[in-house]
């Protein structure tokens, strides 16, 4: 990873954090309780981040569809209201397609595949 990419995180999450915890009251600022985030910080979180990610889609794929492969391990799956007649049964739609096929559309997740 370079640096200008852990600089880039470093700064996306200083946003994230100062636009999550909103106006403080004047009267309740304290100077001495000043919250900091060290690059350390960032890449531990980093990391929980993509283990939590990989462990929902380790099977899924966002560029190719899944259904050529026939059975996938573990993948994220996920089901079109756009596409579903009414009074219909939903079909499981991989994470390829709900980029590219569904893009737009009312998806919802079903669940991971295991």
């Amino acid at each position: 990873m370079t640096f200008d990419r852990l600089l880039h995180r470093l700064i996306r999450r200083c946003k994230d954090f100062a636009s999550t915890s909103g106006p403080v009251p004047v009267g309740l600022v304290n100077m001495s309780e000043e919250q900091t985030v060290s690059l350390v910080d960032v890449l531990e979180e980093d990391e929980e981040l993509e283990e939590e990610a990989s462990a929902v889609l380790a099977g899924s794929d966002s560029d190719h569809c899944s259904y050529p492969q026939g059975y996938v391990k573990r993948q994220a799956l996920y089901a079109c209201n756009t596409c579903t007649p009414k009074g219909g049964e939903a079909a499981g739609v991989c994470l390829a397609c709900s980029y590219k096929c569904h893009e737009g559309h009312d998806l919802f997740e079903l669940y991971t595949k295991r």
